[in-house]
C-alpha cells in the first residue's frame, strides 16, 4: 500500500516522541493512510456557511439538529452529536476569524487535493480556499481541526500550515508567493487561530525528513 498521512497528522507526527510516531504509522496503515473523518457534518455545515451557501440561523439550526440526532447505530449517533457540538464552538469563535479582501470557497471545490512529500502521499486538503477578491487567484486557506481528545499544540499546527502553503504553491499558484497570513489552521474547540510562519525553510526540511521516515518504515 502506498504511504498515506494527513497534513495533520503529520504535523502531529512531526512533535510526537519515537513510542507515539510508531503508534501514528501503525494506525495510519490500519486506517489506509486517509482516516474517516469523525466530524463531516460540522465541516461540511460550517464551510456551507463561509461560503456564504447557508445563512447564521441555519448553521445554528444544523447545529441543534445534530446534537440532538438519535440512532441505534451508536457510532452514528455519537458522530453527529459531536458535529452539533463542533458547531455550536465554531459559532462561539466565529469573531475572531478575519479574512481581509478575499472570496471565500469550499476546498471541496478545487480538485487537487494532495502534495507528495519524500515518497509519501501527504493529504492537504484544504477545508476553505481564499481568493484573491481582485484577482480571484488562490492566496490562502483555512484548515479546521476537531478532535475534542488532543488541543492542537502551536508546533504542530505550524508545520500543518507550512505543509499546506507548500500545496497551494505547488498546486495552485505555479510557485508564487502565498500570504503566510492567510493560511490559517483553527483548533475549533479551543478556538485558538494559527498562521504559517514567515519562514518555513527549515520547517519543510523537518518535514521532507519526516515523510522519509515515514517512507522507510511503511512495510515494516
Amino acid at each position: 500500500m502506498e504511504a498515506k498521512i494527513t497534513a495533520n497528522k503529520l504535523g502531529e507526527y512531526l512533535t510526537a516522541s519515537a513510542r507515539r510516531r510508531r503508534s501514528i504509522i501503525k494506525t495510519i496503515q490500519e486506517e489506509g493512510g486517509f482516516p474517516a473523518m469523525h466530524y463531516t457534518d460540522a465541516r461540511n455545515a460550517i464551510c456551507d456557511y463561509l461560503s456564504g451557501n447557508i445563512s447564521s440561523q441555519q448553521l445554528l439550526e444544523k447545529s441543534i439538529e445534530l446534537k440532538n440526532y438519535v440512532s441505534d447505530n451508536n457510532f452514528s449517533q455519537s458522530t453527529k452529536n459531536a458535529s452539533g457540538a463542533a458547531i455550536e464552538d465554531f459559532i462561539e469563535l466565529e469573531d475572531e476569524i478575519v479574512v481581509k479582501n478575499c472570496l471565500i470557497r469550499k476546498g471541496s471545490d478545487f480538485q487537487e487535493n494532495s502534495i507528495e512529500i519524500s515518497g509519501v502521499k501527504v493529504g492537504a486538503k484544504p477545508d476553505l480556499m481564499l481568493l484573491s477578491a481582485d484577482t480571484e487567484e488562490v492566496v490562502g486557506c483555512i484548515k479546521f481541526h476537531f478532535s475534542q481528545s488532543a488541543s492542537l499544540e502551536k508546533d504542530s499546527a505550524e508545520y500543518t500550515a507550512t505543509i499546506m502553503k507548500k500545496h497551494l504553491e505547488d498546486n495552485y499558484t505555479g510557485g508564487n508567493k502565498i500570504d503566510p497570513k492567510k493560511i490559517l489552521i483553527i483548533d475549533n474547540p479551543t478556538g485558538e487561530i494559527y498562521e504559517a510562519p514567515k519562514s518555513t525553510k527549515s520547517r519543510l526540511k523537518d518535514i521532507e525528513a519526516g515523510c522519509e521516515e515515514i517512507f522507510a518504515r511503511w512495510e515494516i
